[in-house]
């Protein structure tokens, strides 16, 4: 299984740009989540996620919007200064991965196999404990009884990967 073949790293500031794209949703947005792709790199069994961009969604009762075209134009912004990068996977807030999860990982996966899914927990009560305020996912499709695919997740450990650039910065915001 890919995640037993792997270790899965990511920088901080892969999460404080999750944070401020939440913060920064629209005010009159109907949806409380947000969605966006996570870039990186995978070399020789680690799985590095270096960066994200957020990208434009709408969930309303059954139908979900992605809009791929922003999320293309982005990708090739990013890689015209990471040529490297990759698409490692996505993101959303919330406590755990939904039902409509399984849909957009569907999309991540035409563009990866085995794409990781960040969660991430907005509540801000978590950032006051040791406790990690994400989860990791990778999804894997299975065959059910009726011989449709249907995504699994299963949750893998990940570890935080700090550049030297990263550890200054965050020591001059302990002032």
């Amino acid at each position: 299984m890919e995640s037993q073949q792997n270790r899965y790293e990511i920088h901080p500031v892969v999460i404080l740009s999750v944070l401020d794209h939440y913060a920064r949703r629209s005010i009159d947005s109907t949806t409380t989540r947000i969605v966006g792709t996570l870039v990186g790199e995978h070399k020789e069994g680690v799985i590095e996620i270096k960066s994200s961009f957020p990208v434009p969604y709408k969930e309303l009762d059954d139908t979900l919007e992605i809009d791929l075209e922003y999320h293309k134009n982005m990708l090739d912004c990013h890689k015209t200064v990471y040529p490297s990068d990759v698409v490692i996977g996505w993101y959303a807030t919330g406590e755990t991965y939904t039902e409509s999860d399984k849909l957009i990982h569907d999309l991540y996966q035409v563009m990866r196999p085995y794409p990781v899914l960040l969660v991430v927990d907005t509540n801000t009560n978590l950032y006051n404990k040791t406790q990690q305020p994400f989860k990791t996912y990778i999804g894997h499709s299975d065959v059910n009884g009726d011989q449709n695919t249907e995504v699994q997740f299963e949750e893998v450990p990940v570890f935080y990967k700090v550049s030297e650039n990263e550890k200054i910065g965050g020591k001059q915001l302990q002032l």
